[in-house]
Formats: C-alpha cells, structure tokens, sequence
C-alpha cells in the first residue's frame, strides 16, 4: 500500500499529525506527515532514522515504510507476504521464540480446516436395560436437535450433535450387533 494510504489510515485511527510526530520521536516533522497523506510524496526519506521515525509513529515494521514508499513510486515490490504479516507491528520482533511460537500456533488453529474426528467407541454392554433405553432415546432425540440446529443456522452446533449421536448410535449399534 502506498506511503500516502499508510498515512491516511493512521489518521483514520484519529490520531492528529503532531501525535505522529511526537510517536515518531521527533525525526519526522508534523508538516511532512501532512504532505504525505495528501500524496505529495517527492522522494525517498533521508535517512534511516526518519524511516524508523515514520515506522514508530505508524505503529509498523520499518520494512512496511521502505515497501510503501517503493509502492508510492509505482516500483513493484510485490512478494508473498500475508496481508497479515503487513499488519504485524514492528514490536513483534521483541516476543521470545515461546511467545512467537504460540501466535503461529493460534494462527494455524483458525486457519486449520475444520477436521471432524472419528467417534470414539463406547462400550454399553454393561449398561442397565433401562440405560440402554435412555441411551436409544438420546440418540433420536440429539438427531431431532441436530437438524433443528441446521434449521437454525447453527452449523457448528448441529456438528457437534450430530457427532454426540455418532458415537452413541455406533455404540447402540456395536452391542445389538453382538
């Protein structure tokens, strides 16, 4: 994304332009915040400094600033960066390998494809006849609950049912079959 959208984003936030330029620590003046979110970017920063400035103030990687700029001038930079690595602020440099670790785990959990595992047997021989029957029960009645769950819109829940009676009707199953 462009310098000047990087910008205008931040500003979006409500933060002002001499917010940035104090968050910048005072290597990029209030002026040239405002010059850049109107697009009148003529060049590169001058120094490193200012880039780690501009970095700081908009809560980004000093990598994010350089590729923005490059974008600014039309000089593709394109990569294969998530739109979510973009969005990471530089302090994500400072997490211990743990830390770092157990974001790329959260990560994978929401990203993972939901996998439905294999009920589980359950063993009811030794169940009362009147257990058994309540065991037969749940099951039609977990089926009736599953699909006025998928009625409702409720997915995740109706799986979840559906896989509750999974496994008992294969329990049920297992024991009429011996």
């Amino acid at each position: 994304m462009p310098i000047a959208e990087l910008v205008r984003q931040k500003l979006a936030t409500g933060l002002t332009l001499r917010q940035l330029e104090q968050r910048s620590g005072g290597s990029v003046p209030y002026q040239t915040f405002g010059k850049i979110s109107k697009g009148e970017v003529r060049g590169w920063p001058k120094s490193r400094e200012v880039i780690e400035g501009t970095a700081s103030a908009l809560g980004v990687d000093a990598r994010e600033v350089v590729l923005s700029y490059a974008t600014q001038f039309q000089i593709d930079v394109s990569e294969d960066r998530s739109l979510l690595a973009s969005m990471l602020p530089a302090s994500t440099g400072t997490l211990t390998i743990e830390q770092a670790q157990a974001v790329a785990e959260l990560i994978r959990a929401f990203t993972a494809p939901a996998a439905v595992p294999a009920p589980t047997p359950i063993d009811i021989s030794t169940f009362s006849t009147a257990e058994r029957r309540q065991v037969t029960g749940l099951v039609s009645e977990l089926g009736d609950r599953t699909q006025a769950a998928q009625a409702e819109g409720l997915a995740g829940f109706a799986a979840v049912l559906a896989l509750v009676q999974s496994t008992l009707a294969s329990a049920v199953q297992g024991l009429e079959g011996s």
